[in-house]
């Protein structure tokens, strides 16, 4: 039945996406899917170490509790550093995301007799890279979705990268791969929102991510340039309006003007050596009849 206004005319079809499609309704839908891989990590993990890696930085979160320090004891994979104490080699992030749950172990193990009270206070410990690893997941699902994906599509990578990669085995273990993914998924998640999305909130969140990243492992250095060129192109992209009041600046120096207005023009596809803006086609909308 076609649907008429008020003055029998055709309805214009509803240009707004419909509910399901809405970012609320979205990031519910990542939410899901990252609480499902959460419960599948949980269950699997190893709940105890399984490195020295893994010893050296969760020694390195129970002194950052305990003694409020980041020096270790005398540790046979630890670092000598200053005052003759050991420090962990490796970065402090993973240390620092243990944290919370060594703080919720050591309250429960507080009214459970040892052996077993630190057991349990490690198993719950250990549960980080199970957190961690299902929120990369999220970031995941939300960036493909930001690509265009759908729901379907991004769902079905999510549950493909959770299961069917190495995010699955590196959840039950106690490196700081998880988290690596997770700080470099969330800074091409930010910069690729930043195409659609004015202001610079999305470069410091980016940006943001990405010291995580460092933090966390400072191999994360190979990533920056190509992060970095691409934060620059889609800046240069996303001004072309901009970029005209920029150029024609009376106050600007006239070889910052000509820099910026050949930067400009080439982001959009002219020649650096044409004078003016490429011609641009003509945007029609037409209203679609019920």
């Amino acid at each position: 039945m076609t649907v008429r206004d008020k003055v029998g005319r055709p309805a214009m079809a509803s240009r707004i996406a419909p509910d399901r499609d809405r970012p609320t309704s979205v990031v519910k839908l990542g939410l899901l899917v990252a609480l499902a891989l959460a419960l599948v990590y949980a269950l699997t993990s190893a709940g105890r170490l399984v490195s020295l890696d893994g010893g050296v930085m969760y020694d390195t979160a129970t002194r950052i509790v305990d003694q409020h320090t980041l020096a270790l004891l005398p540790h046979h994979h630890g670092m000598p550093g200053v005052g003759g104490g050991y420090y962990s080699k490796y970065g402090i992030a993973q240390s620092v995301a243990e944290i919370p749950l060594y703080t919720v172990g050591q309250a429960l193990a507080a009214h459970i007799a040892d052996p077993l009270g630190h057991k349990i206070a490690m198993a719950l410990t250990l549960l980080t890279n199970s957190v961690i690893t299902a929120l990369a997941v999220l970031l995941f699902f939300l960036l493909a979705y930001e690509l265009g994906a759908g729901r379907r599509g991004s769902t079905v990578a999510a549950l493909l990268i959770g299961l069917a990669s190495p995010y699955w085995p590196y959840a039950k273990t106690d490196f700081s791969e998880p988290l690596s993914a997770l700080a470099l998924t969330g800074g091409v998640l930010f910069l690729v929102r930043a195409r659609s999305r004015a202001g610079t909130a999305p470069y410091v969140v980016s940006g943001l991510f990405m010291a995580v990243a460092l933090l966390t492992k400072l191999t994360a250095l190979f990533a920056l340039p190509a992060l970095g060129l691409y934060a620059l192109y889609i800046a240069l992209d996303m001004a072309p309006r901009r970029g005209p009041r920029l150029v024609h600046n009376r106050q600007a120096p006239l070889g910052a003007r000509s820099l910026w207005g050949r930067c400009l023009a080439s982001s959009r596809g002219a020649r650096p050596s044409r004078r003016g803006w490429p011609p641009q086609r003509p945007t029609t909308w037409r209203a679609t009849g019920g």
